[in-house]
């Protein structure tokens, strides 16, 4: 059972999950997946048209790119973030029945982030992305790159 490896924190609204997530870059998905990836040993490119629990991103900017999509809130709560974050909150994917696993990646990763300012300079406006928010990591993420990881569940009645 995934609460017994990790801290689990069951929240009413997307709020209750910011003092965790507050100046972080974490990837989300759902715990589901967990086994996949650690039989993995990675979160991979999303390269196949699996379709990801924030939609359709056949055509996200990172993964055009090459990167696994990561939220990145070192910003938060600058003017541009706040602009910017209602746009992909990363509670869409929670469902009454379903939890979510917040991986962490390390700040000695950090360096290696793709800025969504790429979208702009490369002209790609056909492509998703969301602006203050959005960061990619180049290639496969190893999780020795994750440096936490919080299984997230919702109490009833929650919405995104």
């Amino acid at each position: 059972m995934l609460g017994a490896i990790f801290p689990v924190v069951e929240i009413e609204s997307f709020n209750d999950l910011l003092p965790y997530l507050s100046g972080k870059v974490f990837h989300v998905t759902l715990a589901s997946n967990w086994d996949d990836i650690t039989a993995v040993g990675k979160l991979l490119v999303n390269t196949s048209d699996r379709l990801s629990p924030f939609g359709n991103t056949v055509n996200g900017y990172f993964r055009f790119k090459g990167c696994v999509s990561f939220f990145d809130y070192r910003a938060y709560g600058s003017a541009e973030w706040e602009d910017h974050s209602y746009k992909c909150l990363p509670t869409l994917p929670l469902e009454a029945q379903s939890h979510i696993l917040v991986l962490f990646l390390s700040q000695s990763e950090h360096h290696k982030l793709r800025s969504w300012e790429g979208w702009k300079q490369d002209q790609l406006w056909s492509y998703r992305v969301v602006p203050y928010v959005e960061c990619g990591y180049p290639g496969s993420v190893e999780l020795s790159a994750i440096q936490e990881v919080l299984h997230v569940r919702k109490k009833s009645n929650l919405t995104a």
